[in-house]
């Protein structure tokens, strides 16, 4: 096994031409493929965006709530 590893190393010196588009594709394809793989590695969790401080204000309730305290 470690000397087909080591026959796999050694070939990978020789020299490949890649386009600019290949370039590209590849850097692409790459970034792509990292954050997928990091979305799906990523613990799950309850996120929460907002301040937290207990205010309650929501904007589909906020001018129900104002009409019920006018009357």
């Amino acid at each position: 096994m470690m000397n087909k590893i080591k026959t796999y190393w050694d070939s990978l010196s020789e020299t490949i031409v890649l386009t600019k588009k290949e370039h590209c594709l590849l850097l692409t394809v790459a970034a792509l493929l990292g954050c997928i793989i990091g979305m799906l590695v990523s613990p799950r969790r309850d996120i929460c965006c907002g301040k937290g401080n207990g205010a309650n204000h929501y904007y589909g309730t906020a001018g129900e709530d104002d009409m019920d305290t006018e009357e």
